[in-house]
């Protein structure tokens, strides 16, 4: 009978271990969906007013300018061909060149109303269309991968990609402004 209660205890003995194991299994799984990879609503992603003495062509110029900077020529006269011609010459080769690099935003292509912007990062896809309406640019996400979009949320780090594109933005809205303003007051001041 000694071998027959030896045999109960070391089953119970058994069944306690498994059990003590299967919750700690359960409850590393749940603090690892708690802590690992989370959504955030697509409304987090702010809208970027534009300056008020920028035109269409110059807001387009300064978003795209917020990923791909050129030095503003000296003497700047007739901006909405020079922009007209920087926007068209800036995505050729350097698109190219920037869609292999991993982590960078790149320009996708320049419409009538929005620019539309790229962004990878080990394998992780993400399209944002920059809509200019009125007096303020607002940011649409397009499409992604690898970043589990659904219709209303999408990756926290996605948001915060969109947040760090929109400070260069906002940075470019402001020197494409400030040139155009001293543009004026020099033509104002050699005027008299």
């Amino acid at each position: 009978m000694e071998v027959c209660g030896s045999i109960q205890s070391i089953l119970h003995l058994a069944l306690f271990a498994m059990k003590t194991i299967l919750c700690s299994c359960l409850v590393f799984l749940l603090l690892g969906f708690a802590a690992g990879c989370r959504t955030t609503s697509i409304e987090n992603v702010k809208r970027i007013m534009v300056p008020q003495n920028l035109t269409l062509q110059e807001t387009k110029f300064a978003i795209a300018r917020s990923v791909a900077p050129e030095t503003a020529p000296d003497g700047w006269k007739n901006w909405e061909k020079i922009t007209d011609a920087a926007i068209g010459a800036a995505f050729g080769a350097r698109y190219e060149r920037q869609h292999q690099y991993n982590g960078a935003w790149y320009v996708e292509s320049v419409e009538p109303k929005a620019v539309v912007f790229g962004f990878t990062n080990r394998g992780y896809y993400l399209r944002v269309r920059m809509v200019i309406d009125g007096g303020q640019i607002a940011p649409v996400i397009e499409d992604s991968n690898g970043l589990r979009q659904t219709e209303n949320s999408i990756h926290k780090t996605a948001v915060e990609w969109i947040n760090r594109l929109e400070i260069r933005i906002r940075s470019s809205l402001g020197a494409v402004s400030s040139y155009k303003a001293s543009m004026a007051e020099e033509r104002t001041g050699s005027a008299k």
